[in-house]
């Protein structure tokens, strides 16, 4: 009944190889991460194009203004609505915009807690519990991804109803 020394040392190397592995997998994380982020912050606008529109967007993030503002005398006006009709339409233009940060916010937050329902099930090491706590994050993770998906590209379709622009 006593315990083999291999079985040991096998079991403890195994531990340090997935511990490693998974130090190794963070850090690939965080590395594509950066690179990503660096990738769209610093992404190259063509000369003239910075000057073209006015609508701006950070990191998929579009300014409350999307579709509002115009270029006149080389600088970005957002013009007075005139009519009832015209202020009805601003007014439900800038709500939409609102609506569309606060989607891919929760889109970004939505694959954060896949990433982190993923990290729980790597590191479950066999527990039943942890590892269908894991799974309940991802699934629920997704699942919000889908509704934030399908949310967002509701809000973008009457965006480009109610503005009349395309974008």
């Amino acid at each position: 009944m006593g315990v083999d020394v291999d079985t040991l040392v096998m079991a403890a190397a195994g531990w340090y190889t997935m511990r490693q592995a998974m130090k190794n997998f963070v850090m690939i994380m965080l590395v594509a991460l950066t690179a990503w982020v660096g990738a769209a912050v610093l992404e190259p606008v063509p000369v003239g194009a910075a000057d073209a529109s006015c609508n701006t967007e950070f990191l998929t993030f579009r300014a409350w203004y999307h579709n509002l503002a115009t270029r006149k005398d080389n600088k970005c006006v957002i013009e007075t609505p005139q009519s009832d009709a015209e202020l009805t339409a601003f007014v439900w233009a800038i709500v939409l915009n609102i609506l569309s940060i606060l989607f891919s916010l929760v889109g970004y937050l939505a694959i954060g807690f896949i990433i982190y329902g993923g990290y729980l099930y790597v590191l479950a090491r066999g527990d039943p519990s942890r590892i269908a706590k894991g799974k309940r994050t991802v699934i629920a993770a997704i699942v919000g991804l889908v509704i934030c998906i399908l949310a967002s590209l509701i809000v973008n379709t009457i965006v480009t109803i109610i503005t009349g622009a395309i974008s």
